[in-house]
């Protein structure tokens, strides 16, 4: 399950490091996302109308110097130029060290060190200071409880003050929890010239799923998902042509390869397509069509390196469960540990949804212009976006295209006994599968036009029932309550 704490910043340490008054750097297990109100300095992050920008951070790796615990963090891109971007340090910096009684030190990209103080310890501190004239103090604002997480929490604000040079932190805010460590934050990489503040938006449960978008999830469709996909394409300045496609799709069937890098489907397609030329429609044609679909995951793994900080504003915003979704340059090529843009045409953007596929897509070069988008899903439960109702074709997995035999079911949904009426005597052979895919009854029949099913062993939710009667297949979906 995953939490989120709106505009707090929190970092969870390993149960067997934790201390009730440090600073927590972050559980490795775990992938926080962060939001800030503007782009941070160098780095390739997506921002949302340039007012809510994304960004991720988690813990690589754990060492240890003396008695001193180290903490190494994820790489991020930043930009070297000529549309060129390599993984470098985070906005937290290469790695911290954190002492036995919670002080910790972070360092910027000259190596200076930040210093953030015990929960317990004095009222203010010097957080920074180059040696020289600037000098950088934390000075207690406020102290108040709160609830965190759903706990209660003691909570402490700071105000920095600097001296000349640090003027960009004049009036930040270092927010530090009793619990839960450091609230809110500034960019440690390039203090002391940045005082953007950074705010924890969620964190995951490894668990269960990730807020860092790997290839391995973006095609990890269930039984009996839906997607309704709209295609255009449009070249006004040559020959004013246009192109419409709109496709409703189910899955009907799964199975993946033994060494998990083939994702088969069989699909229930419905599509409407429209075409025009020199502004006369030519084309306008719906058609239903089961078809099969097969995705490769490891032709995807450039996508691996693309690091936590590309990750559309709409990570946190698509869905009420926190769907994450990342967005690339179209023909972006990656090499060693960093990444080239495109430039000039071909230099769209493409962006994938986690078990969703490819969700959004656009391009345009010379006057012309494509663009695809998923705008509606429903898997289980979960329903997002407005169905687009195909007119000229029935818009129901359990009413297949004219045949002749037609097969009905009910109770739908239903608690124990499904009836399958067939509208003549038939012979075939039945399964029921389940939304992984997995089949979980099998049957077969002869010279029947009435068939039971008792479901009453099953647990509730939705599963795809499959009939195939000589040459016809038919799939309906199953309610179970």
């Amino acid at each position: 399950m995953t939490k989120s704490l709106l505009t707090i910043i929190a970092f969870t340490l390993v149960s067997t490091l934790a201390f009730s008054q440090a600073f927590t750097i972050g559980d490795p297990s775990k992938t926080y996302m962060y939001q800030t109100d503007a782009y941070l300095s160098d780095l390739y992050n997506t921002c949302l109308f340039n007012d809510s920008c994304f960004t991720g951070h988690r813990v690589d790796s754990i060492d240890s110097t003396g008695v001193n615990t180290i903490y190494y963090f994820n790489k991020f891109l930043r930009d070297t130029g000529d549309y060129s971007y390599c993984a470098e340090a985070s906005w937290m910096g290469e790695y911290a060290v954190v002492e036995p009684g919670g002080g910790t030190s972070f360092y910027n990209k000259w190596m200076e060190e930040i210093y953030i103080q015990p929960f317990s310890a004095s009222d203010e501190w010097v957080i920074y200071s180059d040696g020289g004239s600037t000098e950088i103090t934390a000075y207690l604002d406020k102290e108040y409880s709160a609830t965190i997480y759903g706990e209660l929490d003691e909570v402490k604000e700071y105000i920095l003050s600097s001296g000349n040079g640090g003027e960009a932190l004049e009036g930040a805010r270092i927010i530090l929890s009793k619990k839960f460590g450091l609230l809110q934050t500034v960019d440690f990489y390039n203090f002391p010239l940045d005082g953007t503040p950074i705010r924890q938006v969620g964190f995951n449960n490894s668990d269960e799923r990730t807020l860092n978008l790997t290839s391995d999830k973006i095609y990890d469709f269930n039984v009996g998902d839906e997607f309704h996909r709209q295609f255009y394409y449009g070249a006004w300045d040559f020959v004013t042509e246009g192109e419409e496609i709109t496709t409703n799709w189910t899955v009907l069937e799964k199975s993946v390869s033994n060494n998990l890098d083939t994702i088969s489907y069989v699909i229930d397609e419905y599509a409407y397509t429209w075409r025009m030329s020199d502004f006369t429609t030519t084309d306008s044609i719906y058609t239903r069509d089961t078809i099969d679909v097969t995705y490769i995951v490891s032709e995807l793994k450039q996508f691996e390196k693309v690091p936590l900080d590309i990750n559309d504003a709409y990570s946190v915003q698509f869905t009420e469960s926190n769907t994450m979704f990342k967005t690339i340059d179209s023909d972006w090529s990656a090499y060693d540990n960093c990444i080239n843009l495109p430039v000039g045409c071909g230099a769209g953007q493409k962006t994938y949804g986690e078990h969703l596929g490819l969700s959004k897509f656009n391009f345009s070069c010379h006057g012309a212009s494509a663009g695809e988008s998923l705008v509606y899903y429903k898997k289980g439960d979960e329903e997002w976006g407005e169905p687009v109702y195909l007119e000229g074709i029935v818009n129901s997995v359990s009413n297949l295209e004219a045949s002749s035999i037609q097969i009905n079911i009910y109770p739908n949904p239903v608690n124990d006994i499904l009836n399958i009426s067939l509208t003549q005597n038939s012979t075939g052979t039945l399964q029921l599968v389940d939304v992984s895919g997995k089949t979980i009854l099998k049957d077969s029949f002869r010279n029947k036009t009435e068939i039971q099913l008792n479901l009453s062993g099953f647990a509730a939710g939705m599963y795809v029932l499959q009939i195939k009667t000589g040459d016809q297949t038919k799939h309906l979906k199953v309610f179970k309550k």
